[in-house]
């Protein structure tokens, strides 16, 4: 059940922290926390060290260079981007400045301002002029503009296969709502995806009008490299 209230939903972690997510009605499905994500941030949470190649002993990585970049398509109340942005901030990234950068992106300026409430409330809202800020930096992502070059005027935002920074991983979850949903998508997911370095991880909700289309088209376009049932990630989902 929703009201027009703003609600605060409190994630507790394995990492012994609680991840604050302030959600609101007024906005739509974009100011709300859907089941998949909390799905998606467990599984990265269970598998992070397996995921990036972190070594549990020294808690660190040699492979992630200065230029790391993560996007998360359909952002919403960012839950993902922050446990992300909180999962990176355990391991040993500090040698490295700026080693790591998450861009989460919404379609509507009410929604990113949202969303950065969230980073903020949360600690983890990248502010250039601090050095000690957070990684996670909002924008706007419409993945209905006709035009999507123009959207990506940002050099922090740009990336194509003859970039020089280009996305090592998109994240996406719950984002089928509609067929045109899963067309747009499809065509967002292609502009970002350069050849041996993207990684897609997207979690899907199968009672979405869109889904099956979605994986309908995204085995024509990507290679699949897995798959995984949400009772898989836990006993508690």
């Amino acid at each position: 059940m929703t009201t027009d209230e703003d609600d605060d939903m409190n994630i507790p972690t394995t990492t012994k922290e609680t991840i604050i997510i302030k959600e609101k009605c007024t906005y739509g499905t974009g100011t709300r926390v859907w089941d998949c994500s909390v799905l998606m941030a467990k599984y990265f949470e269970y598998n992070f060290g397996k995921i990036f190649d972190f070594n549990d002993e020294k808690g660190e990585n040699e492979t992630i260079d200065d230029s790391y970049r993560i996007l998360e398509l359909g952002a919403g109340c960012g839950l993902l981007s922050i446990s992300l942005a909180k999962l990176f901030s355990m391991y040993n990234i500090k040698k490295k400045k700026n080693s790591i950068k998450i861009f989460a992106t919404e379609y509507s300026t009410p929604i990113i301002q949202h969303l950065k409430e969230n980073c903020l409330n949360n600690q983890v809202l990248y502010n250039g002029e601090d050095e000690s800020s957070g990684i996670v930096s909002c924008h706007k992502l419409d993945w209905y503009e006709k035009e999507l070059e123009g959207v990506l005027k940002d050099s922090e935002m740009t990336a194509s296969s003859t970039s020089s920074s280009p996305f090592h991983m998109v994240i996406i979850s719950d984002c089928t709502l509609t067929p045109s949903d899963a067309t747009a998508l499809i065509h967002v997911m292609k502009r970002f995806a350069v050849p041996k370095i993207t990684t897609f991880c997207v979690g899907l909700c199968k009672e979405r009008e869109g889904t099956k289309l979605f994986v309908e088209l995204a085995r024509k376009e990507f290679n699949i490299v897995g798959e995984i049932a949400g009772e898989q990630i836990g006993d508690d989902f």
